[in-house]
């Protein structure tokens, strides 16, 4: 039996909140041990990160993670397809 594909991952990180490099080499690390098909994509505007969610969701990346701070978080969820009475992205039961 093969093993369960990869669930695709969008790290977005504000480079102006944490050591971008240092951040890529440890969450590269942990995604191999937890089976993340993870894209690391440091984002210091916001049409970077509009082009980054845009890309992600479009090659069906289902889990996104916002690392710098508040902000962060802010900008990224205002970027996600969310319906969040019905508790669905995209279409599909969270």
């Amino acid at each position: 039996m093969s093993p369960p594909a990869a669930q695709r991952c969008l790290a977005v990180v504000n480079p102006s909140a944490t050591d971008a490099d240092r951040l890529r080499t440890a969450l590269t690390a942990g995604s191999e041990r937890r089976n993340l098909d993870l894209r690391v994509a440091v984002t210091p505007d916001l049409q970077r990160l509009d082009a980054e969610v845009r890309s992600a969701l479009d090659g069906g990346t289902t889990v996104f993670l916002a690392v710098g701070g508040d902000g962060t978080a802010h900008q990224l969820i205002n970027r996600l397809p969310i319906d969040v009475e019905a508790g669905q992205a995209d279409g599909h039961r969270q």
